[in-house]
């Protein structure tokens, strides 16, 4: 965990939640939780 502001932490996990969403296995869906432990909590 990293504290320091305005380094993309949010952005960058936003993104790879994204991707893993879209990519297929086998037909099925898939559902992504994340859980952002920043103070800001600006994933939310």
């Amino acid at each position: 965990m990293n504290m320091k502001g305005g380094v993309g932490k949010t952005t960058v996990t936003m993104h790879l939640g994204g991707m893993i969403a879209l990519y297929d296995i086998g037909d099925k869906q898939r559902n992504v939780l994340l859980i952002d432990y920043d103070p800001q909590f600006n994933l939310t």
